[in-house]
């Protein structure tokens, strides 16, 4: 899996990956993500916990794999923070146990993970190794992409980091863009958004047998290897297909 993957998620194949019933517990409840400090392309949430959960409130992280790639391309901050949030590629993690014991080892697996590194199989907690966001990073993810106010703290995030490497040297400490609690509130919408999976691509409809002889009449008459092939499957399908 790791050797096949891309090193990375878009928000949305985030949310492809992950379970329906994740999806289902993050509409339920988790209802805010509160972006708390953005610093050279790490953004730092705070979401609230489960009704369930012995902790009160989780913490994601969140890394921009692209982040210095946005920093050197031309264009406006703006420009550059809607490419990352919409289809940049992203490492997560959150502080929750759901993440730790079921979706870790699949993040380190798939090349999402931030921070440590799990090589444990969840033999017990996740054999088939299904998942992607755990209810907390859903919810961050939803917000990621529909939130035109967090866009803007990324968009400055860029700013800051494009003014530290103009100086000379460029040796300055990136500096971190925090957000107060009234601040971070104004940044979250008053009800949470839907998240919703994004919809798969439908197949188009199996050729009709009037096609398939159609296609069969352009290799009628070819002698080369390459067009017999083609022709010998295409008689297969027709022999499977309705009249």
């Amino acid at each position: 899996m790791g050797d096949r993957a891309q090193v990375g998620l878009t928000a949305a194949e985030a949310l492809a990956l992950s379970t329906p019933a994740d999806i289902r517990r993050a509409n339920q409840q988790i209802k805010y993500a509160l972006p708390s400090r953005l610093q050279a392309g790490s953004v730092r949430f705070v979401t609230n916990a489960g009704p369930v959960s012995r902790a009160t409130r989780h913490f994601v992280n969140l890394e921009f794999i692209g982040f210095s790639a946005a920093v050197a391309r031309p264009g406006t901050p703006a420009q550059a923070a809607l490419e990352l949030t919409k289809q940049g590629r992203l490492r997560f993690e959150c502080s929750c146990e759901h993440f730790r014991y079921v979706l870790r080892f699949v993040a380190t697996a798939g090349g999402w993970v931030a921070g440590r590194p799990e090589h444990g199989m969840p033999k017990l907690t996740n054999p088939t190794l299904d998942g992607a966001c755990c209810k907390h990073i859903a919810r961050v993810m939803t917000d990621l992409q529909m939130s035109v106010a967090l866009r803007q703290r990324v968009a400055a995030m860029i700013e800051a980091e494009r003014a530290r490497v103009d100086r000379p040297g460029g040796k300055a400490t990136p500096r971190a863009v925090t957000l107060r609690q009234a601040e971070a509130e104004r940044v979250v919408p008053t009800n949470a958004r839907r998240i919703a999976v994004p919809r798969v691509a439908k197949l188009p409809p199996p050729a009709s047998a009037a096609d398939l002889r159609a296609a069969i009449a352009t290799y009628r008459g070819k002698t080369d290897p390459t067009s017999v092939a083609i022709a010998r499957a295409l008689n297969a399908l027709l022999k499977g297909s309705a009249p």
